[in-house]
């Protein structure tokens, strides 16, 4: 059975009903060009969630992050830009 994806979009209103005080763009607003399957940007996630490059590497049922696991409920998995900056895409 095919998992239903969401748009970015969606999962960044879906997510700020959880989390109000994260701060999200997609990653077209952060590359600055429109991409094919545009991710969630996470503006704050590293100092404010504890989401870092390394806490990415713990996903699925090990995940112990709040955030980490909300995304990857929404269908999404997360990736690190670099140490700081994190990124969300579909799965």
């Amino acid at each position: 059975m095919k998992r239903r994806v969401f748009k970015a979009e969606t999962v960044i209103k879906k997510l700020e009903k959880k989390f109000p005080e994260l701060k999200m763009a997609t990653t077209e607003d952060f590359h600055g060009y429109k991409q094919e399957n545009p991710g969630v940007w996470f503006k704050n996630a590293a100092y404010d969630f504890g989401l870092n490059a390394d806490e990415t590497m713990y996903a699925g049922k090990y995940a112990r992050n709040e955030l980490l696991i909300a995304v990857e409920k929404l269908g999404y998995f997360c990736e690190p830009y670099d140490y700081e900056t994190i990124m969300a895409y579909p799965a």
